[in-house]
């Protein structure tokens, strides 16, 4: 286990490390803290009763190679299955109150079941310093010159960086053989 392997033991101490990193946001960061006891007791009970033995192999093999957060130089990861579910619904939490700690731990509940899962970009990026969490963009078209077809590029480009899916018309767009 690379999380363990870097000291790593329990969810506040994979927070620890990804906020120490850059990985994890500053508000994220202290909601855990804050709540750190029922937080780590939540995960240890999810493992306790089998959470991690509901992946599959070929599930384990994807949070592995693309959920997960890695240290920045050395690329292992730093968070377990359950740690990153329970970084993601903490990454949610509107505020530092018992009761948001409530709604963490019911969606992690969900979560750790299997029952339900956020869409990707949620996943990638709830609880980091990048929380872009919207699945889907939609964009006008640019105008039919050069410098406004590759600003709509850069555009694109950006959206795409932190898992968001485009939806781009180009009906300003001259068509092929047109002057």
């Amino acid at each position: 286990n690379e999380a363990a392997s870097q000291g790593v033991t329990s969810f506040t101490e994979s927070v620890a490390v990804g906020h120490r990193e850059g990985l994890i946001a500053g508000g994220t960061a202290d909601f855990v803290r804050t709540h750190a006891e029922r937080l780590d007791a939540l995960v240890e009970s999810a493992v306790a009763e089998g959470a991690d033995d509901r992946f599959g192999y070929f599930g384990l093999r994807t949070l592995y190679s693309r959920y997960l957060l890695r240290h920045p130089i050395t690329r292992k990861v730093v968070e377990t299955p359950q740690h990153f579910m329970l970084r993601v619904a903490s990454g949610l939490a509107e505020d530092r109150t018992e009761r948001a700690v409530d709604q963490v731990a019911a969606l992690y509940g969900l979560m750790s079941r299997l029952d339900y899962l956020p869409s990707s970009p949620t996943l990638f990026n709830s609880g980091t310093l990048h929380p872009q969490m919207s699945a889907c963009y939609l964009l006008d078209s640019p105008q039919d010159e050069l410098d406004s077809i590759y600003d709509r590029y850069h555009q694109v480009a950006r959206l795409s960086k932190h898992a968001g899916g485009i939806g781009l018309s180009y009906s300003r767009i001259r068509s092929r053989g047109s002057y």
